[in-house]
């Protein structure tokens, strides 16, 4: 006699299985989200926290830029404005300026971004429970959670989490809906596939599945139907204008800024010669990838579709589920050849419920089959497989919440020189190349004040201090090479796995003093289209000296000239002005011209004098200072 385990218990296991899952999942991305609440961490933000701030400040129906619907800053203005009133936090702290954020705001905004990573977990168990029992969809919500890219945007302030999340919950209500039918599930149904187009325009394709079951509710329940779908449309519609008023205050923001989008689109399609026709491929080379899936959950998606497809009793549902993905496919290779791989994450969810329905029929089959040992592996391969895609999010996880040795280094700086901000205006150099915030701190601040004092850093890993040292000291640094070893006078920044990561470094700060043969580099970054300008003092600017050219006479003897190197930004031709002591306008000529990079050289002039750099809508800026001398 065959026992089963009551249906209570049954419902007592699953909904503590469900609840360990959810919890882990959140802890896990609140441990990555949680630290450096600022705007340097996740470039991709920009746009929500203008918006945020922009409604924060002026109010809800001004957003900064429409490059996404209002529901992905929604909530986190909601909570901001509440804590503002009711005295949490103050205004000034939460949104410091128009377009940017605080500490407060930051970790606000994406607190709520992993509350609806959460969520969209919660919607992907329903629907697979609805789909194939709890089982079904208890694997599906544990495998989205571990998807590493699901992780990876589940921390920062976009929409792609909330536009994912709800796309898993219209499902879920669409499959309610072509089943059970009723006011309930078409409100519920149509109104999800709405807040997800408040999210994201790449909702879209969510209409066919809606209505594929509201047809079949129609044939089912003939007029009885149309009315609580006329109620559906109108409540989506409500919700859609109340997230989004430019949709009546300024009617011709979107397709201005949409527009702006698909040219992006079309130049990064065409700088990668991609294809519209390959497109599909990619999605599926790309769902494949150790960034989504993997191989062997891809190829049971492949099998599950199958599944899904072969005539059945619930062929139907099943075929409300398969829409989307082939839909959003056919609509996105249409429209753009871009080939980004973030933009196919609403697919997971879908993918993940293909894939858990061919992984538990795998496993039923081989129990069935009475053979232990094939039951055994079956049950192996799969927690093997699962446990693959939790290793890789978890070190996604661990390398984003835990800093590297060189962001330590720059804290221990700032303590250094004067705490927070304290390298905001202040010249330093580091020898070490790293690919870290540490290179380029001459940047820090928009305007290098002339009075600030300089510092110079010697950075090095542990391994090679020595060189370094000595390097610094022959090229920076005027006394004789120093007789530095195994960090030697310097502080030590060694890596611990849950403290820092990296190589252990060594770090030490000198006076500056400027030598006879230095280097000088700057590397500006533009942000959000403001201009960056950069003060550099002549007494004390460290001088490439050049070699004298053909040509030269000698009335250009001991002459001096700027040259000046920028690389373009996309989507904004580079301004840029230099102005001498006293106003003057310095004309700079082309040298070279490249579709990267443009580098122009000033006129020659007698003496060094005091230079202001503006710069407008280029990424880096590097400059030296060229002494002619007659040869």
């Amino acid at each position: 006699m065959k026992m089963e385990t009551p249906r209570p218990a049954r419902r007592r296991w699953t909904l503590a299985v469900l609840i360990v899952l959810l919890a882990i999942s959140a802890a896990v991305r609140l441990w990555a989200a949680w630290p450096n609440p600022g705007p340097k961490r996740f470039w991709d933000e920009r746009y929500l926290v203008a918006n945020t701030a922009r409604a924060l400040t002026d109010g809800w129906t001004s957003p900064q830029n429409v490059y996404y619907p209002g529901l992905g800053h929604f909530p986190t203005f909601v909570l901001l404005e509440a804590a503002s009133r009711t005295g949490i936090a103050e205004r000034d702290e939460l949104a410091p300026t128009r377009r940017e954020l605080g500490a407060a705001g930051y970790r606000t905004a994406r607190v709520v971004t992993v509350a609806w990573s959460v969520l969209g977990l919660l919607f992907v168990f329903l629907l697979g429970r609805e789909l194939g029992g709890p089982a079904l969809g208890l694997l599906a919500a544990g495998l989205v959670g571990v998807v590493p890219w699901h992780l990876r945007q589940s921390i920062l302030y976009k929409p792609d989490i909330v536009l994912t999340s709800l796309l898993a919950g219209a499902a879920w209500a669409t499959v309610k809906l072509a089943r059970v039918g009723g006011a309930r599930w078409f409100v519920g149904a149509w109104g999800l596939g709405a807040l997800a187009l408040s999210a994201k325009l790449n909702a879209a394709p969510m209409v066919l599945p809606l209505a594929l079951a509201s047809l079949r509710r129609w044939r089912l329940d003939g007029r009885a139907a149309l009315r609580p779908f006329a109620v559906a449309l109108a409540a989506g519609g409500v919700a859609i204008l109340l997230l989004n008023p430019p949709v009546l205050l300024d009617p011709g923001a979107y397709p201005r800024d949409l527009a702006k989008t698909a040219q992006h689109y079309e130049g990064r399609a065409e700088r990668a010669e991609a294809s519209r026709l390959d497109m599909p491929l990619h999605a599926l080379t790309s769902l494949a990838s150790e960034d989504f899936f993997g191989l062997f959950w891809a190829l049971l998606a492949a099998a599950g579709l199958g599944l899904a497809l072969r005539p059945s009793p619930r062929r139907g549902d099943w075929g409300l589920v398969v829409a989307f993905p082939l839909a959003y496919v056919a609509l996105y290779s249409s429209l753009t050849a871009y080939p980004s791989p973030h933009n196919w994450l609403p697919l997971v969810p879908f993918v993940a419920v293909l894939a858990s329905r061919a992984g538990l029929e795998l496993a039923r089959r081989a129990w069935r089959s009475g053979n232990a040992t094939l039951a055994t592996v079956a049950a192996l391969l799969l927690a093997a497989a699962l446990g693959e895609r939790a290793h890789d999010s978890t070190r996604l996880a661990h390398r984003e919440a835990v800093p590297t040795t060189a962001q330590v280094a720059e804290r221990v700086l700032e303590e250094r020189l004067g705490g927070p901000g304290a390298l905001d205006g202040r010249v330093v150099v580091s020898e070490l190349p790293l690919h870290d915030r540490l290179r380029g701190f001459a940047t820090q601040g928009r305007t290098l004040d002339p009075r600030s004092p300089r510092v110079l850093v010697v950075l090095a890993e542990r391994d090679d201090w020595t060189r370094s040292a000595r390097l610094a000291d022959a090229r920076l640094w005027r006394r004789g090479a120093a007789d530095a070893s195994d960090c030697d006078g310097a502080t030590v920044i060694d890596g611990a796995w849950w403290r820092s990561r990296g190589p252990d470094l060594c770090l030490e700060v000198r006076p500056w003093e400027r030598g006879a043969e230095s280097a000088w580099r700057v590397l500006a970054e533009e942000l959000g289209g403001q201009p960056v300008t950069l003060v550099l003092p002549a007494n004390e600017l460290a001088e490439w000296v050049g070699g004298g050219s053909a040509g030269t006479s000698s009335g250009d003897s001991d002459a001096f000239s700027y040259e000046v190197a920028i690389g373009r930004s996309e989507g904004m031709p580079p301004v840029l002005q230099l102005v001498a002591a006293g106003g003057q306008e310095l004309d700079c000529e082309p040298l070279r011209t490249t579709r990267r990079r443009i580098v122009c050289r000033t006129r020659r002039q007698q003496a060094l004098t005091d230079l202001e750099v503006r710069l407008v809508g280029a990424r880096h800026l590097s400059l030296r200072v060229l002494r002619w001398t007659r040869q």
